[in-house]
């Protein structure tokens, strides 16, 4: 846990610099509103794959239990462990979409 936070914290201010950077770059070219423009587009979509991402592992977190683990959950065949797991896959995919509507 301790590694994801330390990788989005050093992945968010890298992107947050660059950020800075090119605006401050296009503010002395005089591209400053242009930029501005793309950029919050872009800012936007990252923070919701952001979201979509911690969402999705904070559920894995929280609901590995609802399930089991594929090897410990009684699945002896490979169809009822490949059931399990699309089970699995649906529910995290239907709970994502829910959280970010």
């Amino acid at each position: 846990m301790a590694e994801a936070w330390a990788e989005a914290w050093a992945e968010a201010w890298a992107e947050a610099w660059a950020e800075a950077w090119a605006e401050a770059w296009a503010e002395a070219w005089g591209f400053g509103e242009a930029l501005r423009v793309k950029t919050a587009h872009s800012a936007e979509r990252r923070q919701i794959d952001l979201h979509s991402s911690v969402v999705q592992f904070l559920l894995r977190r929280k609901y590995h239990w609802r399930f089991g683990n594929t090897v410990d959950c009684g699945a002896e065949s490979k169809p009822e462990r490949k059931a399990m797991n699309r089970k699995r896959q649906l529910f995290y995919e239907d709970t994502v979409t829910t959280l970010n509507c």
